[in-house]
């Protein structure tokens, strides 16, 4: 990206992310988000504490059951 700032992703774009890889790692986020890698790797955390993604190895991460229904609740909020 080379910016210096990047816009804030929200939980209902990174949910849909992750959902539509299956499997990402903080490399994912920081591509497609421009995330820094320590900020991609708390975020992954953070949905984790919450029981929304669960690592299911070195680096890869997945959503959990409760990630799918967060997901399509906030969806059905979208409008």
């Amino acid at each position: 990206m080379g910016l210096w700032w990047s816009r804030r992703a929200t939980q209902l774009e990174v949910l849909a992310f992750i959902r539509e890889r299956e499997v990402v790692g903080p490399m994912h986020l920081v591509d497609h988000f421009g995330y820094r890698y320590w900020g991609a790797r708390k975020r992954l955390y953070n949905l984790s504490k919450q029981g929304l993604a669960v690592n299911i190895g070195v680096g890869e991460w997945t959503l959990t059951e409760a990630g799918y229904e967060r997901l399509f609740y906030l969806k059905s909020r979208e409008g």
